[in-house]
Protein backbone atom coordinates (compact mmCIF):
# COMPACT_ATOMS: atom_id res chain seq x y z
CA UNK A 1 0.00 0.00 0.00
CA UNK A 2 1.21 3.05 -1.07
CA UNK A 3 0.65 4.94 2.51
CA UNK A 4 3.63 5.30 5.24
CA UNK A 5 2.14 5.34 8.94
CA UNK A 6 3.99 7.00 11.15
CA UNK A 7 2.96 7.71 15.18
CA UNK A 8 4.44 9.92 17.28
CA UNK A 9 3.15 9.31 20.56
CA UNK A 10 4.59 12.64 22.24
CA UNK A 11 3.74 14.95 19.63
CA UNK A 12 0.59 13.27 19.40
CA UNK A 13 0.24 12.70 15.73
CA UNK A 14 -0.59 10.28 13.15
CA UNK A 15 1.62 10.63 10.12
CA UNK A 16 0.19 9.28 7.05
CA UNK A 17 3.00 10.22 4.16
CA UNK A 18 1.54 9.18 0.45
CA UNK A 19 3.44 7.69 -2.37
CA UNK A 20 2.41 7.56 -5.39
CA UNK A 21 -1.38 7.82 -6.55
CA UNK A 22 -3.71 6.28 -3.89
CA UNK A 23 -7.47 5.56 -3.81
CA UNK A 24 -10.80 5.87 -1.52
CA UNK A 25 -10.26 2.59 -0.31
CA UNK A 26 -6.83 3.22 0.52
CA UNK A 27 -7.58 5.87 2.31
CA UNK A 28 -10.72 4.36 3.97
CA UNK A 29 -8.45 1.22 4.88
CA UNK A 30 -5.13 2.81 6.07
CA UNK A 31 -7.69 5.37 8.42
CA UNK A 32 -9.53 3.00 10.16
CA UNK A 33 -6.60 0.63 10.86
CA UNK A 34 -5.57 3.50 13.46
CA UNK A 35 -8.60 2.56 15.90
CA UNK A 36 -7.23 -0.63 16.56
CA UNK A 37 -3.90 -0.09 17.06
CA UNK A 38 -2.60 0.58 20.58
CA UNK A 39 -0.53 3.90 20.18
CA UNK A 40 -3.99 4.89 18.80
CA UNK A 41 -5.11 8.21 21.46
CA UNK A 42 -8.75 9.55 19.45
CA UNK A 43 -7.35 13.30 20.80
CA UNK A 44 -3.94 12.81 18.32
CA UNK A 45 -3.58 15.26 15.33
CA UNK A 46 -3.38 13.77 12.40
CA UNK A 47 -0.85 14.93 8.97
CA UNK A 48 -1.50 13.83 5.36
CA UNK A 49 1.67 14.08 3.69
CA UNK A 50 0.68 14.11 0.51
CA UNK A 51 4.32 15.59 -1.25
CA UNK A 52 5.88 12.12 -2.82
CA UNK A 53 1.59 11.28 -3.87
CA UNK A 54 -1.10 12.18 -5.39
CA UNK A 55 -4.96 11.93 -5.24
CA UNK A 56 -5.65 13.28 -8.86
CA UNK A 57 -7.63 9.86 -9.51
CA UNK A 58 -10.57 11.20 -7.08
CA UNK A 59 -12.94 13.32 -7.57
CA UNK A 60 -15.49 15.76 -5.69
CA UNK A 61 -18.19 12.37 -5.02
CA UNK A 62 -14.59 11.01 -3.84
CA UNK A 63 -14.54 14.19 -0.98
CA UNK A 64 -17.92 13.78 0.01
CA UNK A 65 -17.90 9.73 0.79
CA UNK A 66 -14.10 10.37 2.59
CA UNK A 67 -15.69 13.08 4.71
CA UNK A 68 -18.65 11.40 5.73
CA UNK A 69 -16.74 7.91 6.43
CA UNK A 70 -14.21 10.12 8.67
CA UNK A 71 -17.46 11.74 10.60
CA UNK A 72 -19.11 8.30 10.97
CA UNK A 73 -15.62 7.01 12.18
CA UNK A 74 -14.73 9.62 14.55
CA UNK A 75 -18.44 9.85 16.14
CA UNK A 76 -17.82 6.29 17.80
CA UNK A 77 -14.59 7.56 19.81
CA UNK A 78 -14.15 11.33 19.75
CA UNK A 79 -11.77 13.72 18.08
CA UNK A 80 -9.27 14.09 16.53
CA UNK A 81 -7.77 17.61 17.82
CA UNK A 82 -6.58 18.57 13.94
CA UNK A 83 -6.00 17.34 10.80
CA UNK A 84 -3.41 18.81 8.24
CA UNK A 85 -3.05 17.91 4.71
CA UNK A 86 0.18 19.35 3.04
CA UNK A 87 -0.21 19.09 -1.30
CA UNK A 88 1.88 21.07 -2.81
CA UNK A 89 0.94 20.25 -6.80
CA UNK A 90 -2.10 22.22 -7.48
CA UNK A 91 -4.53 19.02 -8.03
CA UNK A 92 -4.11 17.60 -4.86
CA UNK A 93 -4.38 21.14 -2.78
CA UNK A 94 -7.67 21.64 -5.37
CA UNK A 95 -8.99 18.20 -4.07
CA UNK A 96 -7.77 18.41 -0.63
CA UNK A 97 -9.58 22.37 -0.35
CA UNK A 98 -12.57 20.31 -1.63
CA UNK A 99 -12.25 17.72 1.08
CA UNK A 100 -11.87 20.49 3.94
CA UNK A 101 -15.22 22.24 2.62
CA UNK A 102 -16.99 18.90 3.50
CA UNK A 103 -15.19 17.98 7.07
CA UNK A 104 -15.96 21.05 7.75
CA UNK A 105 -19.89 20.21 7.37
CA UNK A 106 -19.35 17.48 9.63
CA UNK A 107 -17.05 19.88 12.61
CA UNK A 108 -13.91 18.00 11.15
CA UNK A 109 -11.38 20.88 12.18
CA UNK A 110 -9.20 20.45 9.14
CA UNK A 111 -6.70 22.89 7.14
CA UNK A 112 -5.03 21.99 4.09
CA UNK A 113 -1.46 23.43 3.41
CA UNK A 114 1.38 23.83 0.81
CA UNK A 115 4.11 22.88 3.03
CA UNK A 116 4.90 19.89 6.27
CA UNK A 117 6.67 23.11 8.29
CA UNK A 118 3.06 25.14 8.07
CA UNK A 119 1.38 22.13 8.78
CA UNK A 120 3.23 21.23 11.60
CA UNK A 121 2.73 24.55 13.04
CA UNK A 122 -0.91 24.51 13.20
CA UNK A 123 -0.76 21.24 14.54
CA UNK A 124 0.71 22.02 17.58
CA UNK A 125 -0.33 25.42 18.21
CA UNK A 126 -2.62 24.99 21.23
CA UNK A 127 -3.96 29.21 21.04
CA UNK A 128 -6.59 28.05 19.04
CA UNK A 129 -9.71 26.30 21.01
CA UNK A 130 -10.67 23.73 19.35
CA UNK A 131 -14.34 22.51 19.43
CA UNK A 132 -16.23 19.24 18.57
Amino acid sequence: MPIKTTYDYWAGVIVYKVIGEISVDDIIDVAGKKFSDPRFSPKMSILWDLTRGTISGLDSKDMRILARSASDAWKKVGGPDKIAIVAEQNIDFGLSRMYSTYAEYYSIDLRVFRSVTDAKKWLFDRSEKVTY
